[in-house]
């Protein structure tokens, strides 16, 4: 079995700030490993086909920050709509218990 990892990203100079930006990687066997990267509780991006998406920034400066860190340009992030739709079409296509669970206990926003 292999097991999801969950570090911080970004530049905070205090452990007492990363817990605010964390990315889970869920490895898989013979396919891309499902990466997402969350703002507090609520995903801002995830890797689809290699690619990071990452939604438009809908709440303010540390989100921003954030996504910053991430490192998607603000001209190619997405839509909230078409980030939730994509978004769901990833899950859907994985079974990803950890995150399904979080988001019908609502801990996750999209």
């Amino acid at each position: 079995m292999i097991l999801p990892s969950i570090k911080t990203y970004g530049e905070y100079k205090s452990d007492n700030y990363g817990c605010h930006c964390l990315v889970v990687t869920i490895p898989r066997e013979s396919l891309p490993d499902i990466r997402v990267w969350f703002s507090y509780e609520t995903p801002i991006a995830f890797m689809e086909d290699g690619n990071i998406v990452c939604r438009e920034n809908d709440w303010g400066p540390t989100t921003g920050k954030h996504m910053r860190w991430i490192g998607v340009d603000k001209q190619n992030r997405v839509s909230a709509g078409e980030f939730c739709r994509r978004f769901e079409n990833m899950l859907n296509g994985h079974p990803v218990a950890l995150i399904r669970q979080l988001q019908q206990a609502n801990k996750i926003r999209c």
